[in-house]
């Protein structure tokens, strides 16, 4: 399977009066490699494709092998909408077409921007963003296509994203909700400036974030209260030593009556003094610790739809109204793939499509109202 992907050109759209189909067709003419039995399939997927998700723009680039050779692809680069829990996002891809299409699957890749990484041991999509699908595995020249296979890939990605946002995104949102928490039962914490528009995280990230913090503090505290027992046995050692000076003087010469008392007491505030900075470490320890103790919630997974929630009715009404028909969209167009290879009679098909008419004609008629009361 191909190692790295360059492109050998920047991005270029069809420019205006040019269909996507003469755009693919040129494209094709001038890319050596391809049959010419199968340019009218692939101009035919590519234009589909491009209907069913406008983002995705056709290019010619260069795709690197293993092996070290470089061939130049028509690709489609964009990005692939999914619904996770009832919320829109979108999946940077690269689609390469290989010389042997449609007999071999394409070869697709996740390409997070700066911003995002690709989750570790995600089923579909390893480290360099290589996707895998049992629709790439089996892939059949005559019952499957591309249109399909984004179809299927939006579907696995909508249960399981490959991508997420960088944890530096999501600071200021877990911040917050842990003070909100903390504010809520009554317990003190660190607080934060409410964030928003972040997409979900792995645990893994925030916990590690979490115990770096952690350990600094365990350090610091440690640190002091390490000073402060050196500085305490440090005075208590030179009060020792001026104790024994002062009684072998007492032997030897005469010593006013006075400064016993004056030391002794000087000795006693010190004392008093070391105590009272000891008890206060303590205190601040027992604080650091308890505030862990009581945020071990963090460690878990990120409720990403508490984090997400819209905050009023209208934007929830159109959310779900545009995932709705979105979602219709794509079923017609499985449903009408199905008809085309003979997997659903005409009278079911007819009968699904009716239902799915009139339920995307709703949800339509409900994102025209709402846009109305802009």
């Amino acid at each position: 399977m191909p190692s790295m992907v360059t492109t050998a050109s920047p991005l270029v759209t069809p420019s205006r009066g040019v269909t996507v189909r003469q755009y693919v067709a040129s494209l094709l003419e001038n890319t050596r490699g391809y049959d010419s039995r199968c340019r009218q399939r692939i101009v035919q997927d590519v234009e589909h494709v491009h209907r069913q998700c406008p983002s995705m723009v056709p290019h010619v680039g260069e795709l690197t092998f293993p092996n070290g050779e470089q061939h130049r692809l028509l690709g489609l680069r964009g990005t692939l909408p999914i619904a996770y829990r009832g919320v829109q996002y979108n999946v940077p891809l690269d689609v390469w077409i290989p010389h042997e299409y449609p007999k071999s699957p394409p070869i697709v890749y996740v390409t997070p921007t700066r911003h995002m990484f690709i989750r570790p041991n995600h089923r579909n999509v390893d480290l360099s963003g290589l996707v895998y699908l049992p629709s790439l595995s089996n892939w059949s020249a005559r019952s499957d296509n591309l249109p399909f296979l984004l179809a299927d890939m939006s579907s696995v990605f909508s249960t399981d994203p490959p991508v997420y946002a960088r944890p530096t995104q999501l600071h200021a949102a877990v911040t917050s909700r842990a003070a909100t928490a903390a504010v809520g039962n009554g317990r003190a914490g660190p607080s934060a400036a409410v964030g928003s528009g972040a997409r979900p995280s792995p645990p893994s990230a925030s916990a590690a974030h979490k115990e770096r913090i952690v350990e600094r503090a365990r350090r610091r505290y440690r640190e002091q209260l390490d000073a402060q027992r050196a500085e305490a046995m440090r005075l208590l050692q030179g009060a020792h030593g001026e104790e024994s000076h002062r009684k072998d003087g007492d032997a030897a010469t005469d010593v006013d009556g006075d400064a016993a008392p004056d030391v002794a007491a000087e000795l006693a505030r010190e004392r008093q003094d070391i105590d009272t900075n000891l008890a206060t470490t303590q205190r601040h320890i027992q604080a650091v610790q308890a505030w862990i103790d009581s945020h071990r919630d963090l460690e878990q997974e990120l409720d990403v739809s508490a984090i997400l929630a819209l905050a009023d009715t209208r934007s929830r009404q159109l959310s779900e109204a545009s995932s709705l028909d979105g979602a219709i969209h794509d079923a017609l167009l499985l449903l009408e793939d199905m008809l085309r290879r003979g997997r659903i009679d005409l009278d079911p098909f007819l009968r699904l499509v009716r239902e799915l008419s009139y339920q995307q004609f709703m949800a339509r008629r409900t994102l025209k109202l709402l846009d109305g009361l802009v």
